[in-house]
């Protein structure tokens, strides 16, 4: 049974008694914004147009475990379904009409909701592990200890080069270089602005203060600050520093927020001595290569749930 209701829901309860309990333990889809995404229903409570209800006619032939897992191996997107079933939302009525779900015996159900929930189980473990790096990397930042000093004694900042949206590829084709702009990587172009190993500060929208790093021959537009260490301070240590510094803070303007140059050159941070900045970008790089490998783990998950339900399902 797919359930979803067209009723408001306010603060006050349900609009009317013709909306109805969801029990316990039912698989819940998203019908907006994150289509298709997967929840279980934590307590009875009602949902909205936004959510629909997966509720087994007969719980002796259908779990809501496997449902849930079902529905989770991402069974359901925009490009396994078609444009037909999505827009702004979800179309009911392909689920009630089009989409068809396997339904394999109980102690098969059982099988593929152990296996998941074991692929669950790593998904959860890497993603506490990059939580854990991440907290390492700013207690490290947060307990440097040495002399305080403004960016400008410590780096130089200049935004980069206009060029025109019509020059940038979505693709690097030959004779082209990395283009970065307020938000990171753009696209590619035929010409560089920067050679060598910079960190880059975005100067412009709502992810401004944002930090990544560029190395080799590449172009930085005029959103984006390219930021040269001065004498005795690490590059890379530099861009752990800004980071840390939450530069979006700094940011004015409501509707297309941004930052100056010449602010933030003026804020302050404690610049430890070079020799204990590279202590510093030592201990991070290991951290962030545990998030990367964290990372990968997390990525492989959809893939493992999909070799499942192939497995017990063919």
């Amino acid at each position: 049974v797919i359930y979803d209701t067209k009723e408001k829901i306010t603060d006050k309860g349900v609009k009317n008694s013709n909306v109805k309990l969801i029990p316990k333990g039912t698989t819940l889809l998203s019908f907006k914004l994150s289509i298709g995404k997967t929840a279980v229903a934590g307590k009875d409570l009602y949902t909205n147009e936004a959510i629909a209800a997966l509720i087994p006619f007969d719980l002796k032939k259908l779990s809501n475990d496997f449902l849930f897992q079902y529905f989770n191996s991402n069974v359901l997107d925009a490009s396994s379904v078609g444009k037909k079933a999505f827009g702004k939302s979800l179309n009911s009525a392909y689920l009630k009409t089009e989409m068809q779900i396997p339904l394999p015996p109980l102690d098969v159900q059982k099988c593929i909701v152990a296996e998941c929930e074991q692929v669950d189980s790593e998904y959860q473990t890497a993603e506490k592990e990059i939580a854990e790096c991440r907290a390492k990397i700013t207690e490290i930042m947060a307990n440097e200890t040495g002399i305080n000093k403004k960016l400008k004694d410590i780096c130089e900042m200049k935004a980069g080069k206009f060029v025109s949206a019509d020059d940038i590829s979505p693709i690097q084709k030959e004779g082209m270089y990395p283009c970065f702009g307020g938000n990171g990587l753009r696209g590619y172009v035929a010409d560089f602005t920067h050679d060598g190993v910079y960190p880059l500060v975005g100067r412009q929208g709502a992810l401004c203060g944002n930090v990544c790093m560029a190395t080799g021959k590449f172009h930085a537009t005029e959103h984006a600050v390219a930021v040269t260490p001065k004498e005795n301070i690490d590059v890379y240590w530099l861009r752990y520093q800004l980071e840390f510094m939450n530069l979006n803070q700094y940011s004015t303007g409501t509707a297309q927020p941004g930052l100056s140059v010449n602010k933030i050159v003026e804020v302050s941070c404690t610049v430890p001595p070079l020799a204990k900045q590279q202590e510093i970008v030592s201990k991070i790089t290991a951290l962030e290569s545990k998030i990367a490998d964290a990372k990968k783990v997390m990525e492989e998950c959809p893939a493992k749930k999909q070799a499942i339900l192939d497995k017990w399902l063919r």
